[in-house]
């Protein structure tokens, strides 16, 4: 997908441009859409590295790959806050070729998780345009505005801990 054109000013100042989006069976999607200065590679390195989660991505207290194919993960994670700790599992389908990852809950404290990453090299630099989107309802009935509120407002903390880890971490 091609970036528009509106956002490359935005994009090129690091700005994380958060928005919603139209997702299955009419949810809505938060959705990030970022650069990082980094190629592709490193990036899907760094996105695919499930069992050390828990050690950069924002709330993660544990991260646990349960099964793998070539092409499949399952990953158990916790997410801790203040309240509350979190705990589900995912089933993720990784197409490598085309940098691109989607994902569905399996079972925990949530109803629904559903999301995905896509990545697209970016410019003569060897950066990386990267399109972040996930829903996620809690099982606790809340106004859909709060849990979206909470979903989008958390996407700038993931999305600096991505770029921080890809620039600490020594991936590919």
């Amino acid at each position: 997908m091609p970036v528009d054109a509106a956002l490359r000013p935005r994009l090129e100042r690091g700005e994380v441009v958060t928005d919603s989006e139209e997702g299955r069976e009419g949810r809505k999607n938060a959705r990030a859409q970022f650069l990082v200065a980094a190629p592709p590679e490193k990036i899907w390195a760094a996105i695919t590295d499930y069992d050390h989660y828990k050690d950069f991505m924002p709330y993660t207290t544990e991260s646990r790959v349960v099964r793998r194919t070539e092409d499949e993960v399952w990953f158990a994670t916790a997410l801790g806050f203040s309240l509350k700790t979190v705990r589900y599992t995912i089933h993720l389908k990784l197409d490598e070729p085309k940098r691109r990852i989607e994902w569905t809950l399996i079972d925990g404290d949530l109803k629904h998780n559903d999301g995905g990453w896509q990545l697209e090299p970016y410019g003569d630099e060897g950066d990386t345009f990267v399109t972040y989107w996930a829903h996620v309802t809690p099982l606790v009935a809340l106004p859909s505005f709060i849990v979206n509120t909470v979903t989008r407002g958390s996407l700038p903390s993931l999305v600096e801990a991505l770029r921080k880890r890809v620039d600490d971490w020594k991936y590919v």
